[in-house]
């Protein structure tokens, strides 16, 4: 199965069930956490501003928006209505509502939002030049996009030349993502879009918590056997020795992200 989050709709709800813990898993990570606060903190918040997350998955960021300095009213949209279950159970401010739609087609009138924010979404959709446009056109003008994404391009947990853990990377690399090249293409699709003043930070995640990264590896492992590229067997010797290169001290991540904010005229 190629990237889920493409066409997450259609995707059997066990599935997106599952993902749905593994995007909590990643919003609770302390390191991720930090690297999220610093890109937001660019942000030109001002009172009575409205954000519109697009992707918004279980609403982790969507939550976090809604205590900005300010904000008076957060909107989450996805295309899955199992997250956007899973997002409401999560949501408890007043401020936060979620919607089940798509990036493609936004449902709300031009001008509507001094913000709109695509948190690694897209890294995962096809044409994501129609994505920024469809935000330009619920952006007043003057509004701010932020965009926040992997350098997939770039992830690796090899502590050595031809380490088999990394395989478990390289194949996410290629069926969890359209674009493992995205980011690096980003500022001439915003300058396109009609966005000005565009702003970029490199952000590294390290992985000090494991967990997340440990997850990533697994479904690496999973997808490989899946595929029939390793056995099963195999794909759970990957995943122990994942496990005992951390219980050793000997484990390693390295998922650089980018951060980009523009201006709509």
């Amino acid at each position: 199965m190629l990237d889920p989050y493409a066409k997450i709709a259609e995707v059997d709800p066990s599935v997106q069930r599952k993902l749905s813990e593994s995007l909590e898993l990643r919003a609770a990570d302390q390191e991720m956490r930090t690297l999220v606060t610093s890109y937001l903190s660019r942000l030109n918040w001002s009172e009575g501003m409205e954000i519109l997350e697009v992707g918004c998955g279980t609403g982790a960021i969507t939550r976090l928006l809604a205590q900005g300095p300010g904000v008076r009213k957060v909107t989450g949209i996805d295309p899955s209505a199992i997250f956007i279950e899973k997002a409401n159970e999560l949501g408890e401010q007043e401020c936060v509502e979620f919607v089940v739609g798509d990036g493609r087609e936004l449902p709300f009138a031009d001008q509507s939002f001094d913000v709109v924010v695509f948190h690694t979404v897209l890294g995962h959709v096809p044409s994501p030049e129609h994505f920024l446009l469809e935000a330009k056109s619920v952006l007043k003008k003057g509004g701010q996009i932020a965009i926040f994404d992997g350098d997939y391009a770039m992830r690796s947990v090899a502590i050595g030349e031809d380490d088999p853990i990394q395989a478990c990377v390289e194949i996410m690399k290629k069926h969890n993502t359209q674009n493992p090249w995205l980011v690096r293409q980003l500022p001439a699709m915003l300058a396109a879009a009609g966005f000005t003043a565009i702003e970029s930070a490199s952000h590294p995640y390290l992985g000090k918590n494991p967990d997340y990264l440990l997850n990533y590896i697994e479904r690496g492992a999973d997808r490989l056997a899946d595929l029939g590229r390793i056995t099963k067997q195999t794909a759970a010797a990957l995943k122990e020795e994942a496990h005992q290169r951390v219980r050793d001290g000997r484990f390693f991540g390295l998922f650089p992200f980018m951060s980009f904010l523009a201006i709509s005229e």
